[in-house]
């Protein structure tokens, strides 16, 4: 039997103006669950299992922070809400017709106030990129985490440079190090200033 060497398949983040053209068209082709996905995907980075429990109140106009504890590992993590997401949610939930009690993910077609599986969200994400158009190796809740991580990190790194920057996304992200999260993000040092200049610093 020939033996064969199993290339190592990880999701990639996508470009943050890419990732913002994707919404605006989303938006503009009334696709709103894949929109609805998309958003709250790269303006959180949540991971999926977080991402299922929230509910269109959780974005109500009078919260500005969003606040929950991860299931994965039991820790707080705060977020802000920025308008252009608030707005985006809001525009979902007069589409789709929801109250604040309504779970954000869920299936179109049915009535029932559950949040869809893990599974699906995923398909969601990979639905959304095909209809935007974006090419991608692999797709995966965390493609959308990503995204976040990388934006969150550039924004940092301008302002504060990239040691800080890294701190600030690791504990943003809740991981255990700086070094998981320039291993999760993909950056070091051969590519911080190539990746800097093709990114956007503000939400």
């Amino acid at each position: 039997m020939k033996n064969t060497v199993k290339k190592e398949r990880t999701t990639k983040p996508l470009d943050w103006k890419e990732a913002k053209k994707c919404l605006a068209y989303l938006e503009s082709e009334k696709e709103y669950n894949l929109l609805l996905t998309f958003a709250v995907g790269i303006h959180t980075g949540f991971r999926v299992s977080d991402l299922l429990e929230l509910k269109y109140g959780d974005f109500s106009n009078d919260k500005e922070v969003l606040n929950i504890q991860e299931r994965k590992t039991s820790k707080q993590r705060a977020i802000k809400i920025f308008s252009e997401l608030r707005m985006i949610v809001q525009v979902c939930k007069d589409a789709l017709k929801k109250s604040d009690n309504d779970y954000l993910f869920t299936r179109s077609r049915y009535r029932v106030n559950k949040p869809i599986s893990k599974v699906s969200f995923i398909q969601r994400v990979k639905d959304a990129l095909d209809f935007c158009g974006i090419k991608y190796e692999t797709a995966a809740a965390h493609t959308l985490r990503k995204t976040f991580a990388l934006h969150y990190y550039k924004m940092f790194e301008k302002r504060v440079g990239s040691h800080r920057a890294l701190i600030e996304t690791a504990k943003q992200l809740n991981h255990a190090s700086t070094d998981v999260t320039r291993r999760y993000i993909g950056i070091d040092e051969t590519t911080k200033t190539e990746v800097l200049e093709n990114w956007d610093i503000e939400f």
